[in-house]
């Protein structure tokens, strides 16, 4: 009787576990798949405050719109940052804020006026910004240092057709949104109600300098920031892949620039002509390129080509090499300060991007030399020019006997 209750008792238990354990499963599994879906556990209000920090440097050109407090209006002003730095407030007079934050100048202008009133509450604006002075070096068509400006997009409402003016902006309505991290994307929108001032990019930047050339390593852009005072000041860097842009039309390195930031594009150890026809397609290259092609060619000057031009297409659209020629002259400036200087002999069936037959770039020189032939039949015609009309050719040789 025992065995049998004992029994009994085990087959209970299992019946019982044997219910329930396919629930406590799919229980299990309901509740893991709402955990995906459930975004309460990594979305919450401290998303709001991502896009509250800047790292926009304050300088000469930008002018700032001012709040000091709701309860004292005459303490606003517009300011315009000086050449030195400085900007005019009431009751502060001449203050130094180049390179501050937007953050930073609150903080310090609440500091200021503590003195003068009881609950200051500055808040800053830029209404008009400065031009963006940046330096483009490494392998980029044309290195140097840039000025960029954004523009404004603006949308224009049935009832509004009046030209632009400041007065269509109203700094109050100015939002910046901005990811202030070395390698993710940073926005390049300055939010104006319906319209908006855009900022010029990392592409820009690279545009301005003539584009990539064949051997431009898209994949390790550099750039050198100057970092906030808050930060230590000095400079921060970062490694952005640009070839994601050219080949997935992925974006998401293209990061606004700023003022004194210094991009390096490296180099390939090979050319890399697909990237560079990529480039054009992106408009990140131009599509043309101009050189000079001069000498014995029937149409000198300087024209314009399409960006795979070769030395033969040049010479073709000069109207070709004049019958008694001599050699090529090829002259290219390089970005590195070097000099490609080539002297060939004319082949039309020499192959595009050959040595005899380079890919063209802007401002490439051709000058095709005269042939001895040429040179002496020039020299005769220097020679008898003041002559023609005055004697004939057979008079001419017996001249020319008779010494």
């Amino acid at each position: 009787m025992k065995i049998n209750v004992l029994k009994f008792k085990l087959f209970v238990i299992y019946l019982f576990v044997g219910l329930i354990s396919p629930l406590y499963i799919s229980s299990k599994e309901v509740n893991n798949f709402s955990n995906k879906n459930d975004t309460t556990n990594i979305l919450n209000t401290d998303y709001f405050k991502i896009y509250k920090t800047s790292s926009y440097l304050i300088g000469p050109g930008d002018v700032l719109n001012i709040s000091v407090s709701p309860f004292n209006p005459e303490l606003n002003t517009l300011a315009a940052v000086s050449p030195e730095g400085t900007i005019i407030l009431p009751r502060l007079n001449e203050i130094y804020v180049k390179d501050l934050t937007v953050d930073e100048l609150n903080n310090l202008l609440d500091q200021a006026y503590i003195s003068y009133i009881k609950f200051p509450e500055v808040k800053t604006y830029i209404k008009e910004f400065r031009n963006v002075k940046v330096s483009v070096n490494g392998e980029v068509s044309n290195p140097g240092i840039y000025n960029l400006k954004g523009f404004y997009n603006i949308k224009f409402s049935k009832n509004n057709t009046s030209s632009l003016n400041s007065n269509i902006f109203n700094s109050n309505d100015l939002i910046l949104s901005e990811i202030d991290n070395e390698t993710s994307i940073t926005a390049n929108r300055f939010q104006l109600g319906e319209n908006s001032y855009v900022f010029p990019t990392l592409i820009d930047a690279i545009r301005s300098a003539g584009g990539i050339t064949e051997y431009s390593d898209l994949s390790k852009v550099e750039i050198i920031r100057k970092d906030t005072i808050t930060n230590k000041g000095g400079k921060k860097k970062a490694i952005l892949n640009l070839s994601r842009t050219i080949n997935e039309g992925e974006f998401d390195q293209n990061i606004r620039i700023y003022d004194g930031d210094i991009i390096f594009v490296s180099k390939l150890n090979e050319p890399s002509y697909g990237n560079l026809s990529k480039a054009i397609k992106t408009r990140i290259n131009p599509n043309s390129i101009k050189v000079i092609v001069s000498g014995r060619v029937n149409e000198p000057g300087a024209l314009t080509l399409p960006l795979s031009a070769t030395l033969n297409d040049a010479l073709l659209v000069a109207g070709g090499p004049k019958i008694l020629k001599g050699k090529l002259n090829f002259v290219r400036f390089n970005t590195d300060g070097t000099l490609d200087k080539r002297k060939i002999s004319y082949s039309k069936r020499a192959k595009r991007g050959s040595f005899k037959n380079p890919l063209l770039k802007n401002n490439d020189l051709i000058f095709v030399d005269s042939s001895f032939i040429s040179s002496s039949a020039e020299v005769i015609n220097e020679i008898t020019e003041p002559l023609k009309g005055l004697v004939s050719i057979y008079g001419l040789y017996k001249i020319f006997e008779e010494d």
